[in-house]
């Protein structure tokens, strides 16, 4: 559609869109200036300052020492107004050149918001997603240097015979658990422990102090292999 009229964001930063009353007012091709013109509408029709529309003191095209020009920002249907009441052909021009620019403005309103939408969320997930795999990397370095050192001190004979931990235990039956589940079944194993013959141990640990072992006994129970 061509532009009759230029219709800009509203300067205040509100997201309405305004026109230029002075570029109406050529467009209209009234022939009252312009200064009568705008400030007889205003009156007559009952526009309120800050709500139809908003009053600008234009210093750029005074540098040489004129009074600042004054500039009135249209809300779109401050304009679709004025361009009805003029009663001329230019005037319907106008009203429906502002009906269409509504239409449009709504449409491209709404597509983009639903797009921002989706990217927004597939941003969060990518990110919510990314804290993931950072502390799934950490709790997997962990588990793989708690392994190494087990595998250290069995090799050295101080973990006593049929003790491991979980995590060399499921190593050792060649099964791939998550480092969460390492943890959970941890925690399980410790619990039976308690009132069994078989009670935890602990052997050094580089990292921690030291870490806890179970009765193989104990692991088939919590891990079910």
């Amino acid at each position: 559609m061509q532009d009759l009229i230029t219709i800009t964001p509203n300067p205040n930063g509100n997201g309405q869109q305004v026109v230029s009353a002075r570029e109406l007012h050529t467009f209209l091709e009234s022939k009252q200036d312009f200064s009568t013109w705008i400030k007889n509408r205003i009156k007559k029709y009952g526009f309120v300052e800050n709500v139809d529309f908003e009053v600008y003191h234009n210093l750029v095209e005074n540098l040489e020492g004129g009074r600042p020009t004054i500039e009135y920002a249209l809300l779109l249907d401050t304009a679709k107004e004025l361009s009805m009441v003029e009663g001329n052909e230019k005037g319907r021009i106008a009203r429906r050149y502002f009906i269409q620019c509504e239409k449009q403005l709504k449409e491209i309103a709404a597509k983009p918001q639903s797009q921002l939408d989706i990217l927004a969320g597939a941003i969060q997930a990518l990110q919510h997603q990314e804290q993931r795999m950072v502390a799934v990397e950490t709790d997997v370095a962990d588990v793989q240097q708690e392994v190494k050192q087990l595998q250290h001190a069995y090799e050295n004979n101080v973990i006593p015979l049929d003790y491991y931990a979980v995590a060399g235990y499921c190593k050792k039956q060649k099964k791939t658990l998550t480092p969460a589940d390492v943890q959970r079944m941890g925690k399980l194993a410790t619990a039976l422990s308690k009132d069994s013959e078989y009670p935890k141990r602990f052997i050094p640990d580089a990292k921690y102090g030291q870490v806890g072992v179970y009765h193989v006994s104990v692991l088939k129970l919590v891990t079910g292999f």
